[in-house]
C-alpha cells in the first residue's frame, strides 16, 4: 500500500495539481496511521495542512487533526492531542458532519484513558456510544464500543463490557468493518 501511495504521489506530483498530490499524502497518511508509523503520519500530515487550508477543505482537515492526534497520544505529548482533538472536533462541527462525531468523541475517550482519567474515559467513552447508536453509525458504533468495552474490562466492570462489546461486534459485522 505504501509503495503504490508513494508512485501515486510522483504521478501527482508530476501534475501540478495540489488536489492530486493531496490524494495521495492522504493515502500515504493513512498507510503511515495504520502501521503506527507515527512520525511519517506526522511529517504527511504536516504536508497536507497547508494544501487543506489552501483549499478550504475543512472536511479533511478534521481527520488530519483527528488521526495525526493518536500520534501525540502515542508519545505522551498530552497537551498537543488535546489541541488535535479540540481542533478536529471543533471542525467535524463547522462542517455539520454528524456522522462521524462520534468518532472524534471516542478518541477523547482514549485520550483520557492513557491520561489515567478513567472516569471521564468511561463518560466520553459512553456518549460516543450511544451518539453512534443514535445516529445509526455501525462502524462507529463498533469503534466506540471497542474503546467504551476495554476501558470497562481494565475497570472489572465484566458484565457491563460485555454487552457493549457485544452491541459493537454487531454493528461492525453489518458495517463490514
Amino acid at each position: 500500500a505504501k509503495r503504490s501511495a508513494e508512485l501515486a504521489l510522483d504521478a501527482a506530483s508530476a501534475t501540478g495539481d495540489e488536489g492530486r498530490v493531496a490524494i495521495a499524502l492522504d493515502a500515504l497518511k493513512q498507510v503511515a496511521s495504520m502501521l503506527g508509523r507515527y512520525e511519517e503520519l506526522e511529517r504527511y500530515a504536516d504536508e497536507l495542512r497547508p494544501l487543506y487550508a489552501r483549499r478550504n477543505d475543512r472536511w479533511l482537515q478534521q481527520f488530519v487533526d483527528l488521526e495525526t492526534a493518536f500520534a501525540s497520544i502515542a508519545h505522551c505529548r498530552f497537551d498537543e492531542a488535546r489541541d488535535r482533538l479540540d481542533r478536529s472536533l471543533a471542525a467535524n462541527r463547522e462542517v455539520h458532519d454528524d456522522g462521524n462525531e462520534p468518532l472524534h468523541i471516542a478518541t477523547f475517550s482514549s485520550y483520557h484513558r492513557c491520561r489515567g482519567d478513567i472516569d471521564a474515559a468511561v463518560e466520553t467513552g459512553r456518549r460516543a456510544f450511544e451518539l453512534a447508536l443514535e445516529r445509526g453509525h455501525q462502524e462507529w458504533t463498533g469503534f466506540a464500543a471497542s474503546q467504551l468495552g476495554g476501558t470497562l474490562l481494565q475497570l472489572g466492570v465484566r458484565k457491563d463490557a460485555a454487552e457493549v462489546l457485544t452491541v459493537g461486534v454487531d454493528a461492525a459485522e453489518r458495517a463490514g468493518a
